[in-house]
This record gives structure tokens, sequence and C-alpha cells, in this order.
């Protein structure tokens, strides 16, 4: 029975260790630092997207510049907030 477990055990570890080594190598460089600037890029992908988007949108919408400068603003302005 213990032969079984140690086999068993020995077939995991052998599972474990066999992973590519691209992910071996993020695996062991993803740090808080490198989090944390991966947030702040997306953040500033993603309030980029939403301003294109909003400007898009509201210029189908409306004809007055008053009303798409105010929503665009309104996106630029309170987005990080």
């Amino acid at each position: 029975m213990n032969y079984k477990a140690d086999t068993l055990e020995s077939s995991l570890q052998n599972t474990a260790n066999s992973s590519h080594p691209y992910i071996d190598y993020l695996w062991q460089n993803i740090t808080l630092e490198f989090m944390l600037k991966f947030f702040v890029v997306y953040f500033f992908a993603i309030w980029i997207a939403l301003i294109i988007w909003v400007a898009r949108d509201i210029s189908l919408r409306t004809e007055s510049k008053i009303v798409q400068i105010l929503g665009i603003m309104i996106i630029i302005f309170l987005t990080p907030l």
C-alpha cells in the first residue's frame, strides 16, 4: 500500500514539474510591481476605449457640439474617480 502512495506522489510531482518553461519563467517573475503596472496600463486602455466609444456614440445621437463636449468631458474627468 505504501508503494502505491509513493508512486502516486512521485507521478504528481513529475506532472507539476513538467510544465512549459515559459509558464515557469512567468510564474517566477510575476511580482507585485508587475501586477500594479499591468493594472495601471489596463485601466488606461479601458479609459481611452471608453472615451472613444462615448465620442463616437454621442456624435451619432446629437448634433449639438455643447452636449458632445459635455459628454466627453464627463467621461474624461469623472471616470478616474
